[in-house]
């Protein structure tokens, strides 16, 4: 899998679809192919089944996964921990086996 990323201003859904088209470009040559949604709404390159994509943005920052294999990213900025945050998303077991921030980043 080869990850691409880069900090950027404007719009963070435009910007992550400009980065794929680099690293598309970068990785296999040529223009970003058509991409189509499945039912649960994943993006996916129609013509090239064998490559997979992921994408994720936030604040100032955007990154693009591509990969042989189904793949997933996401890029978050870290934040101040909120008391009580970790009891909200996770189970106590949950919470009892890994540290919170790995556990958020895993989720």
């Amino acid at each position: 899998m080869k990850v691409f990323y880069s900090e950027f201003s404007g719009s963070g859904h435009d910007t992550a679809y400009r980065l794929l088209a680099y690293a598309f470009a970068s990785e296999y040559g040529g223009t970003l192919p058509e991409i189509a949604k499945t039912e649960f709404s994943k993006p996916y390159f129609p013509v090239y089944p064998g490559i997979h994509f992921s994408l994720s943005h936030t604040k100032n920052m955007v990154m693009a996964a591509l990969s042989s294999n189904e793949c997933g990213c996401d890029i978050e900025l870290v934040r101040p921990y909120r008391p009580g945050l970790d009891k909200y998303v996770c189970t106590e077991r949950e919470l009892n086996s890994l540290e919170f921030f790995s556990l958020w980043t895993l989720k």
